[in-house]
């Protein structure tokens, strides 16, 4: 018990040294909200296996649609639609058989060429009916490829491409009773032509938030925001130091940071003062509880990456990550310690998109950490130095 009350009286004096702290703003950019890249469109030739007339030309036009801001351990979809045109033979083949429309599905199988390696992604897609052009003379069937999407999670940051391979038709050809010709539905195997340029996109995949490991520590807070007053924060620390101190030999502590204005009404709130991005960086109060009274009470600097604030509505909780720095202690008697962290104090500066102030300007944001929780970052031993 004698542990905690001491822990208490040390952050105490160092909250009363966070209301005299400078603080500095961090400008690094964090995407929040997903965007799309523009579609990109390739057209590419198949040999498509057709009845009546064995393997036939195609032409298919895929159009790729990957999202922007790609991060490992979060679904991704990819969205494919585009045309597919087969060829003039095809088309008197159905004919033939009394055809006047087609229709179906199709399965584009392609491959995602990541970091961790070749990951196949089927994408199913529709063919809605289309008309299958009279003859003679006979010209090409053109149906469109309604869009359709598959999901995939990477698991390594880097680059990737997306490669196009084969395609699995099933066509339904129809009378103009639309009946079913003698055909019925059939499949039809499509293979890329050699020689071809496949990849239909690249694109970067980013570090993701890899979400609480053994040894963070998430703790709650309550911070005063302007205008709306007390809103809820959660901010988990991942905390970074040695096990094993060393008498008389200097040490820091210190812990990456994740930090989440948890209610949609701070998102609300800053674009209701047409803000567009929100840098924040201040300081928060550390204990350090060392062997038989060896105690420090100091302030560490935090600095959080910038916050791009989505247009809205809807309104969502506002992430972002940063970092928790200390300055050197020093230990001179052996034993165990601890350190803890308390209050946080920050500074935020909410701009327009043209880089301008907001009308909230530069503002100082307290923040209380709720009661009842185990505020204990890390835990350590201080031993006899090395040749002592």
């Amino acid at each position: 018990m004698e542990l905690s009350r001491k822990r208490s009286r040390v952050l105490r004096g160092a909250t009363g040294l966070l209301a005299t702290a400078l603080f500095a703003t961090a400008s690094l950019p964090l995407t929040a909200g997903a965007a799309h890249a523009e579609p990109v469109s390739r057209s590419l030739p198949y040999l498509c296996t057709m009845p009546l007339v064995g393997a036939r030309p195609a032409t298919a036009v895929f159009e790729v649609d990957v999202p922007t801001g790609i991060v490992t351990g979060e679904p991704v979809t990819i969205g494919v639609d585009g045309e597919l045109t087969l060829d003039a033979t095809t088309s008197q083949a159905m004919r033939i058989v009394n055809a006047v429309t087609l229709e179906g599905s199709a399965v584009a199988h392609l491959t995602v060429e990541a970091p961790e390696g070749s990951l196949p992604l089927d994408v199913p897609l529709t063919l809605p009916s289309a008309d299958v052009p009279p003859g003679p003379p006979y010209v090409p069937t053109v149906i469109p490829i309604d869009g359709g999407s598959a999901e995939v999670i990477f698991t390594e940051p880097g680059p990737a491409s997306l490669i196009a391979g084969s395609l699995t038709l099933t066509l339904t050809p129809r009378q103009a009773d639309w009946s079913l010709t003698g055909l019925g539905t059939f499949q039809s195997e499509c293979a890329l032509q050699a020689g071809q340029d496949n990849v239909l996109a690249t694109f970067e995949i980013g570090p993701g938030d890899p979400g609480p490991q053994p040894g963070d520590v998430t703790l709650s807070y309550e911070c005063a925001l302007p205008l709306i007053g007390r809103q809820p924060v959660t901010a988990t620390f991942r905390p970074e130091g040695p096990a094993t101190v060393e008498v008389g030999r200097p040490v820091s502590f210190g812990a990456g940071v994740s930090a989440t204005f948890d209610d949609e009404m701070t998102h609300q709130m800053f674009r209701m003062v047409n803000a567009t991005t929100v840098d924040a960086a201040g300081t928060a109060a550390l204990a350090v509880d060392g062997p038989r009274r060896d105690d420090f009470a100091s302030l560490g600097s935090l600095n959080l990456d910038r916050i791009v604030l989505p247009p809205g509505p809807p309104y969502t909780a506002l992430g972002t990550d940063g970092r928790l720095s200390a300055t050197d202690v020093t230990f001179a008697r052996r034993g165990p310690g601890e350190v803890s962290v308390g209050a946080l104090i920050l500074t935020m500066v909410a701009s327009r998109a043209d880089g301008t102030l907001s009308g909230l300007g530069v503002f100082g944001v307290p923040c209380t950490q709720d009661p009842d929780q185990d505020n204990v970052l890390t835990a350590f031993d201080v031993v006899r130095a090395t040749g002592a």
